[in-house]
C-alpha cells in the first residue's frame, strides 16, 4: 500500500479537513491516510472542543483511514516540539511514503527554500540577538525575517499553518524521514478567522459558534455523530467550568512546582503563582502574567502542562509507542502492514501498556490523566465514565461505502 500521513488536531473536523484528505490521496497517489492527532488538549494550550475518541471517530467518517494519538507531552509543546513528536511517530511507523500538511503558501518548494533560509547561521544569530533584547521568540524571528529575507518570506512567517509546515519540513529532514513531502494550500477562512466562505469555516469559528447548525461546514457523514454528541453534552466543552478546575489546581502548586513546568524561565513561576491567587478566569490570569517576552499561546501551554503535571523532565523522552484511536477497514489493512515495519510498539489495547517499559508507561500515564481531567469539564456524568483510557480500545468504524 501507498500510505500518506497527515498531522492534525481536528478540533473539530470540518470540510477543510476532508478536502485536505481527499487532496492528499489524489496528489500523493495514496491508497490510505493515517492521521497523527492531538489528544484531549491541543497545541494552542486549550482543551479540545470534543474528546479525542469523538474527534477520531469524526476523522474516520470524514475520510481518514487510521487515527493515531499524539501524546500530550508533544501536543502541548511549541511548534518545534509538536512537530518533533508527530514526525517521530510517523518515522516509527516504518511504512509511510508521503507526509502531507496544510499551509497558507501551498508550494512545497517555496516552503523548503524558506526553511533553509531561517536555519542559516546568519538568520539564527540575528534572531537570537533580538530574542536576547527581550522580544518573544515569534517576534524575534519576525524581526530577523524583516531584516534579512524578502518581504514575501517575512509575511509567510506570520501565518500559523506555514509556521508548523516549516517545523515539519525541518524535523523530517533532520530525522531522514523517507517520505515525500506534500503541502495542501489552505482554502476558505484563515486559521483564526471568524469569517466563513461558502461551506468552509475555520475550526476557530466553529468553536466560537457553539450551537450553530453544522451541516454547512462539516461533511454530511459526520453530522449525526456531532448532533448526538451535542445533545449528550459531549461537544463544546464548558470553558468557564474548566477555568475553575485549572485555577483551583494552580493555587495548590508551590512556586517550585510551577518552575518545573515546561518553558517556565526567568522567574515566570512567580508571576503565575501571584496571578493564580488574583484571577477569576484563565484569560484574566494570562493578561496578568503576559509580558513582551511571553506570548499568550506559550502561557496557555505552560498553565495546561502545570495542570496536567507535565514537567520539564517529561520532555526528554521521544514518543514511546503508537496508540491507535480509530480505524476503518482500510485502516485495519494499514495496521497489519505497520505491525511488520514499525520500530515502536503499537497499542490497540491499553491494558497492555505495562509490557512496553517504563518510558511508555510514564507517557501513557500523562495521557490517561489528561483524559480524566478533561472529562470533569463535561456536564454529562455518564459520558464522563466512558472517557477512561484503560477501558477504551481502538474504535473499529465501518468503511465509508
Amino acid at each position: 500500500m501507498k500510505i500518506a500521513a497527515i498531522i492534525a488536531e481536528y478540533n473539530p473536523f470540518h470540510n477543510g479537513h476532508a478536502y485536505h484528505i481527499d487532496k492528499t490521496k489524489a496528489d500523493a497517489g495514496a491508497d490510505a491516510t493515517v492521521a497523527v492527532m492531538s489528544g484531549s488538549f491541543v497545541q494552542r494550550g486549550e482543551p479540545a472542543v470534543a474528546d479525542k475518541y469523538l474527534r477520531a471517530h469524526a476523522a474516520v467518517l470524514g475520510g481518514c483511514d487510521l487515527v493515531i494519538e499524539l501524546p500530550a507531552v508533544f501536543a502541548l509543546g511549541s511548534a518545534q516540539r509538536f512537530a518533533y513528536g508527530a514526525v517521530s511517530l510517523i518515522g516509527g511507523m516504518g511504512c509511510i511514503s508521503a507526509l502531507s500538511f496544510g499551509s497558507e503558501c501551498g508550494d512545497i518548494d517555496t516552503l523548503c527554500e524558506l526553511n533553509r533560509a531561517i536555519r542559516s547561521e546568519e538568520f539564527t544569530a540575528r534572531q537570537m540577538e533580538l530574542y536576547g533584547e527581550g522580544r518573544s521568540y515569534p517576534m524575534a524571528r519576525s524581526g530577523a525575517a524583516r531584516e534579512l529575507l524578502s518581504l514575501d518570506f517575512a509575511d509567510m512567517l506570520s501565518q500559523p499553518n506555514n509556521i508548523l509546515a516549516l517545523e515539519y519540513i525541518n524535523e523530517a529532514g533532520r530525522m531522514g524521514l523517507p517520505a515525500k513531502l506534500f503541502t495542501v494550500e489552505r482554502i476558505g477562512a484563515d486559521h483564526d478567522s471568524m469569517a466563513v466562505y461558502g461551506s468552509f469555516s475555520s475550526a476557530s469559528a466553529l468553536r466560537a459558534r457553539a450551537g450553530i447548525e453544522l451541516s454547512r461546514f462539516v461533511p454530511e457523514r459526520c453530522l449525526n455523530l456531532y448532533r448526538e454528541a451535542i445533545k449528550d453534552g459531549a461537544f463544546y466543552i464548558n470553558t468557564s467550568d474548566f477555568d475553575e478546575l485549572v485555577l483551583s489546581h494552580l493555587i495548590r502548586l508551590s512556586r517550585e512546582e510551577l518552575r518545573e513546568a515546561p518553558d517556565v524561565s526567568e522567574g515566570l513561576e512567580n508571576r503565575i503563582y501571584e496571578a493564580a491567587r488574583r484571577s477569576q478566569s484563565l484569560e484574566e490570569l494570562y493578561d496578568l502574567v503576559k509580558t513582551k517576552r511571553f506570548t499568550h499561546a506559550r502561557l496557555r501551554r505552560i498553565v495546561m502542562c502545570a495542570y496536567l503535571g507535565i514537567k520539564k523532565s517529561d520532555l526528554l523522552t521521544a514518543p514511546a509507542y503508537i496508540r491507535v484511536l480509530a480505524q476503518n477497514k482500510t485502516g485495519s489493512r494499514v495496521l497489519r502492514e505497520m505491525k511488520q515495519t514499525a520500530t515502536l510498539p503499537i497499542i490497540t489495547k491499553t491494558a497492555h501498556i505495562s509490557r512496553y517499559g517504563e518510558a511508555a508507561r510514564a507517557q501513557f500515564d500523562i495521557d490517561e490523566r489528561a483524559t480524566r481531567l478533561y472529562s470533569f469539564a463535561l456536564k454529562n456524568k455518564e459520558y464522563r465514565r466512558t472517557l477512561n483510557d484503560y477501558l477504551r480500545s481502538a474504535q473499529i468504524i465501518g468503511a465509508l461505502d
